[in-house]
């Protein structure tokens, strides 16, 4: 096969140090991420319980974050690299190709584990493939389904979760795909979250396809940062895009919680947009209330990432199942509805407390910054990272991905498959921009 070169050259004007300080830059992108999260909450559920005492929590870790980001990105502080020389020395600045042969099996694996785990789903219905071809049919087996899951405790097998996992990782790949986007690139770059989409109708389990849909923006993002070297700028048609796709978004989650009530018509339509806006953010109501019963946290005991990290409960011994919130429900308004979704930030307290959490913000912000850098640099290893704490960002509002094994292994397995793109790229394999 004919091989296409990806090497890139971009000159210093295409790489301003400045490019930090843009809104999705390292030192911005959780603050002001944030800021627009809680004025959403206000806007859509005015009645909610988030308090001044929990804004304020929030601000102070949004500004050790911002601190350690801007630690790790000060210009005395920075060794100059081979990226960074370049570009501070006005030198061309070469991309390294990724074999295009190699991303587009990461994508088609991917895609297909995610058909594979909602085939395997249905199979744990009461319904086949042919008894779900009408709108009535799915609506009865998405129930049946979510009644299992919620009210009998059956949640997915090892199998699926393997499955969707390796699905997650291929969101997070696909993007790295190349520069130019064409329509049979674009489709191919959002085949992944599609899939993952089927999966959510199936089983109305609307979590994974929210992470599919993070862990794209997240690849996306760190795909533009790793060829140009700079942080992409928001500008008015981003945030008309940005708009447009939130407000698609909604109508599918709409659709999927009609599919949950069992009947598909509009006394279910209306209900279920009238809890839309509690389970999208209710969880901030839910944190506060839950941290107004935590106090100050003294005399507490630690889970030092038991909450937070997959596996970490083998190295401390603690039961990982009491941090669990799964019957733990929360008020989040002043009509008495309750949620047990309460952001990244429940688990990251329980873990390391408040003095802990605020330390642990300021050291996550100097590691945003340093993969930002790197990335920059032209590493596509730091760009699959980079990707995942994209990603991780855009999901705190609620909760942290690396509670959850198969995305917590998404952080070894994106760049891991990226690292092997570059190998292959250089051997002379097919890449793409």
């Amino acid at each position: 096969m004919k091989t296409v070169p990806t090497s890139a050259r971009r000159s210093a004007r295409n790489s301003r140090p400045g490019s930090m300080n843009r809104i999705l830059g390292p030192r911005w992108v959780f603050p002001v991420y944030w800021a627009l999260f809680l004025t959403t909450v206000l806007v859509l559920h005015p009645g909610t319980t988030l308090n001044w005492r929990t804004a304020g929590l929030i601000a102070l870790l949004c500004g050790f974050f911002f601190l350690g980001a801007t630690l790790a990105t000060a210009r005395l502080l920075t060794p100059l690299r081979r990226g960074r020389l370049a570009r501070d020395l006005g030198l061309p600045r070469e991309v390294p190709p990724l074999s295009a042969t190699a991303i587009l099996w990461v994508i088609c694996v991917g895609s297909g584990a995610n058909v594979l785990a909602s085939l395997l789903a249905l199979q744990t219905g009461p319904s086949s493939l042919t008894d779900i071809l009408t709108l009535e049919d799915l609506a009865q087996s998405t129930n049946s389904l979510a009644i299992a899951r919620y009210s009998q405790g059956e949640g997915a097998s090892t199998l699926v979760v393997i499955l969707l996992g390796l699905g997650y990782t291929a969101a997070l790949v696909a993007p790295f795909l190349g520069n130019t986007l064409s329509i049979r690139r674009s489709l191919l770059i959002l085949l992944p979250a599609l899939t993952a989409l089927a999966y959510s109708v199936v089983t109305s389990a609307r979590l994974g396809f929210i992470v599919a849909l993070a862990l794209t923006l997240g690849g996306y993002l760190a795909r533009i940062i790793l060829t140009t070297g700079e942080t992409p700028r928001v500008r008015l048609r981003t945030v008309v895009i940005s708009v447009v796709l939130a407000s698609v978004l909604a109508l599918t989650f709409v659709g999927i919680g009609v599919l949950r009530t069992g009947s598909v018509n509009t006394q279910a339509f209306s209900v279920v947009v009238d809890k839309q806006a509690a389970y999208t953010v209710g969880t901030v109501g839910a944190f506060s209330s839950w941290f107004d019963q935590y106090g100050t946290g003294q005399g507490r005991e630690l889970g030092f990432g038991t909450a937070t990290v997959a596996g970490v409960e083998f190295l401390t011994g603690q039961d990982r199942d009491a941090t669990r919130a799964y019957g733990e429900f929360a008020v989040i308004d002043n009509r008495g509805r309750t949620s047990n979704v309460y952001t990244a930030f429940r688990g990251l307290l329980i873990d390391f407390g408040i003095v802990g959490t605020v330390a642990l913000m300021g050291i996550l912000g100097f590691v945003f910054g340093r993969l930002h850098m790197r990335t920059a640099g032209g590493s596509p290893v730091a760009a699959g990272l980079l990707g995942y704490a994209y990603a991780s960002v855009l999901l705190s509002g609620w909760m942290a991905p690396t509670t959850f094994t198969n995305i917590l292994a998404v952080a070894f397995l994106a760049p891991s498959a990226l690292r092997i793109a570059q190998r292959r790229a250089s051997t002379g394999k097919l890449s793409m921009r």
